[in-house]
């Protein structure tokens, strides 16, 4: 069973691959976009098949009525799901790099892809996250960009290309869930871990000149210390090993 599973698994996988290539500029339009009931929706129609039940065993032609409107609703939704959906570009702008073990940040900047004059519609509600990350919510209004920063947390060093994004919407009653898997193209690089080292810490000990001319500090290193932190003017007593 497990290995059916996994064989299933990775056929959808290369089926999306081919559907969906990876590209730092995606435009979603029906070749992207999945439609389903959501939870509520399923309940919804389930509702509405009891109703007709209930009309056409009693013979009630109001329930009737009423579960063909409850029906046409349901239907709309689906139009307004895609329509709100449909259009919205989704484009990659920068990937900053994070330790091991730590999340990394991936921007992005949505805005409407089609040209403003043919659709001048807004986007609500569009989520986006990686799975098993945070997600965030944004509204995209007509003619304006957004610009959204995702975290990735990446458990091992070295480079990773980033998972399948996944936008969806609800809008607008909840009924019915758009979403799309999209491969942003994103390669990211995680550093080594730092690991907390008992290193030497050089003391640093204020010297006053004792001659009389204008009273100022100078810094110097004691215990041995030859590392370079910083280079100053030279004064009259310096060390010629902190000469340089």
């Amino acid at each position: 069973m497990y290995n059916l599973f996994e064989n299933a698994k990775h056929f959808y996988q290369r089926w999306l691959q081919r559907r969906i290539p990876p590209n730092t500029y995606q435009i979603l339009y029906r070749k992207h976009i999945f439609i389903f009931p959501t939870k509520a929706g399923l309940s919804f129609l389930g509702t509405i098949i009891l109703l007709w039940l209930l009309g056409t065993n009693y013979q009630n032609n109001l329930i009737i009525a009423l579960a063909f409107l409850l029906l046409s609703l349901l239907h709309t939704c689906i139009f307004y799901t895609y329509a709100n959906f449909s259009g919205l570009s989704i484009q990659l702008k920068e990937v900053k790099p994070c330790f091991a073990k730590g999340s990394a940040s991936i921007e992005l900047v949505l805005k409407q892809g089609r040209k403003p004059s043919a659709n001048k519609r807004d986007h609500h509600r569009i989520t986006l996250g990686f799975p098993g990350e945070p997600v965030v919510t944004v509204d995209i209004k007509s003619q304006h960009t957004e610009t959204v920063v995702l975290p990735l947390t990446v458990s091992r060093r070295g480079w990773h290309h980033a998972e399948r994004l996944v936008v969806s919407t609800i809008y607008p009653l909840g009924f019915i869930r758009a979403w799309a898997h999209l491969d942003m193209d994103a390669n990211l690089l995680a550093y080594p871990q730092p690991i907390a080292a008992d290193l030497p810490i050089a003391k640093v000990i204020a010297v006053t000149p004792n001659d009389h001319k204008e009273s100022t500090d100078r810094l110097a290193v004691s215990d041995g210390v030859d590392d370079i932190s910083h280079l100053r003017p030279y004064q009259q007593g310096d060390s010629p090993r902190y000469i340089s």
